[in-house]
């Protein structure tokens, strides 16, 4: 080791203290994982009265998706809300759809803002400003347009009641008891609600209306009362402690078919999801804006939502003036659930290099951090490293590394989706493969092009953050996205 040259000795040091760090929050995530997400509250909520919710729907056209999950707000099982859904463009074709819901849903208070302020760069913040200000009530979610509010699923109880190896007889059987317990305690609307945000699961939603004749233990009706009452908004309210003024959701996906649709699911249970939970336990930002819940009067005495206008990571920031301001903010313990109607590789990918382009901008750091943090990328690294110090073979090193990232990566994902995973264990080698190799390119690419184009509209990133809108004639770069959230 004394005839190393020092600066190779250095580097070795360097990326092997790296390589055993990134391990810890492998661990460190896992652990926290198993932990802070899908628990059941213990407040029941006729034991406090909970605060009203003034819900901000930002909508710029339609998905095969949106009047779903639209739908499942309407549906939400929480006493008192509004609905504000705001419309950039006149003639969106989202407009006549939450018309439509909104007719069907007399009893919820909706309302639609149209126009939008031109408060800023933002096309989300510009979007959503009008809503804002006309917010009632204290405590303010912002929810994407891709968002699905979910009410844990029954099927899943009575699969851990009655064991996974079960015959769809007697699972059936089970469902109709439920039914039919529910019904007999007088709470039918739970139960319909139920039946609608998940009717898109025809198999599970045929058995619902089995036998009404049956009868169940009072030990399932026990179990389930928790299950049929934890949705996403009354989860995110319960996480809202006297010292926090920020919850937000970690982003995750629905239960989708096609291998684009495995890739998302691999890249937000793994990449996403380690970094998001190792991130909320050290107390670091890792705030994304695609589902959140504020207090509005923090908010205010920032200046409002028109003072992140300048920002197109418009999320970061305000977790950052939160902060700063001597408030807390932590995840709930219940993932958004991305359901988007369009779901392809290449749009997907797109939205990692815009994202990419604002976390260098935030964060220089970010430069050299990124890349080192990556699978393959690392792993090369430290295998050089355990070969210069060590006499380690590097190839056997190498192996090993990746073998015991995918496992890790198995376990993380496995822990986010809380249950079956809907592709099998090769299909998670194929798209874990490709999201491993492709990761390296991709923030290559965000470095190469820094220009962020959305629909016709073309920007520029400041060192810290700050962007600015460029005439259209330089519009150069071919960053679009599908979801019409420049941020999400």
């Amino acid at each position: 080791m004394s005839h190393l040259p020092t600066p190779l000795y250095g580097f070795a040091v360097f990326f092997l203290i790296f390589w055993c760090g990134t391990w810890c929050l492998h661990l460190l995530a896992i652990c926290y994982g198993k932990f802070r997400l899908h628990k059941k509250s213990s407040t029941f909520l006729n034991e406090t009265p909970l605060p009203g919710v003034s819900i901000l729907k930002p909508l710029m056209g339609v998905d095969p998706n949106l009047e779903h999950n639209l739908q499942t707000f309407f549906t939400m099982d929480y006493p008192v809300y509004e609905l504000l859904f705001c419309v950039e463009d006149k003639t969106d074709p989202a407009i006549q759809l939450v018309e439509s819901l909104t007719a069907k849903y007399p009893q919820v208070e909706a309302s639609i803002f149209l126009g939008g302020s031109n408060v800023g760069v933002n096309p989300k913040i510009n979007n959503m400003h009008p809503g804002y200000e006309a917010a009632k009530y204290e405590l303010v979610m912002i929810s994407d347009s891709g968002i699905k509010s979910v009410i844990v699923p029954v099927f899943r109880l009575i699969n851990n009641l009655v064991g996974d190896i079960i015959t769809s007889s007697w699972r059936d059987a089970a469902l109709s008891m439920l039914e039919s317990a529910l019904v007999s305690l007088k709470i039918n609307i739970i139960w319909q609600q139920y039946l609608t945000i998940e009717s898109e699961d025809q198999y599970y939603s045929a058995a619902l209306f089995s036998s009404r004749d049956q009868k169940i233990s009072g030990s399932i009706w026990q179990s389930t009362q928790t299950v049929m009452k934890s949705d996403t908004l009354l989860d995110m309210v319960y996480s809202m402690g006297e010292k926090y003024a920020l919850i937000h959701q970690m982003p995750f996906t629905c239960d989708r078919e096609g291998f684009a649709a495995t890739f998302e699911k691999i890249f937000f249970g793994t990449v996403q999801s380690r970094i998001y939970l190792s991130a909320d336990l050290l107390s670091i930002n890792c705030h994304t804006g695609m589902s959140c819940l504020l207090r509005k009067s923090v908010i205010d005495e920032l200046g409002g939502l028109k003072t992140f206008g300048c920002y197109l990571a418009e999320d970061f920031f305000i977790a950052k003036a939160v902060i700063e301001h001597g408030w807390k903010m932590r995840i709930s313990s219940q993932p958004a659930m991305q359901n988007s109607g369009i779901c392809d590789i290449s749009s997907f990918q797109a939205r990692l290099i815009r994202w990419a382009k604002l976390r260098v901008a935030m964060v220089p750091s970010t430069i050299l951090l990124e890349p080192l943090s990556e699978c393959m990328v690392l792993g090369a690294l430290t295998s050089w490293s355990a070969s210069l110090i060590f006499k380690w073979d590097p190839l056997v090193f190498y192996l090993v590394h990746i073998l015991t990232w995918l496992l890790s990566d198995w376990l993380m994902l496995c822990t986010v989706q809380n249950g079956s995973l809907p592709f099998h264990k090769f299909e998670f080698v194929i798209g874990w493969l490709f999201r491993e190799m492709s990761g390296p390119y991709l923030f290559l690419h965000a470095l190469w092009s820094p220009n962020i184009q959305w629909r016709a509209r073309t920007y520029k990133l400041h060192w810290g953050g700050i962007a600015y809108e460029l005439p259209i004639s330089n519009n150069s770069s071919k960053d679009v996205s599908n979801n019409g959230l420049l941020t999400s």
